[in-house]
Formats: structure tokens, sequence, C-alpha cells
């Protein structure tokens, strides 16, 4: 089976830095992860 996360920034590609993709990472390591548990 297949799992993914998606993030939405409001930041535009031209704009987007190292600083907002480690934002990201940042975000995503502090979800609870439950894989399609409840």
């Amino acid at each position: 089976s297949a799992y993914a996360e998606m993030l939405f920034v409001d930041t535009l590609w031209p704009d987007f830095t190292p600083a907002h993709l480690e934002a990201a990472l940042e975000e995503f390591a502090k979800r609870e992860r439950r894989y399609g548990g409840r």
C-alpha cells in the first residue's frame, strides 16, 4: 500500500529557500503518524 503526506505553503517557487524546506521537514517530524489507523 502507499502512504503520503502533503504540506502546502504560501511561498512561491522562486522565493522558496532552504529555510522553507527546513521548516517543512521540522513540521513533518512533529506529526503523529498513524498510517491510516485511528
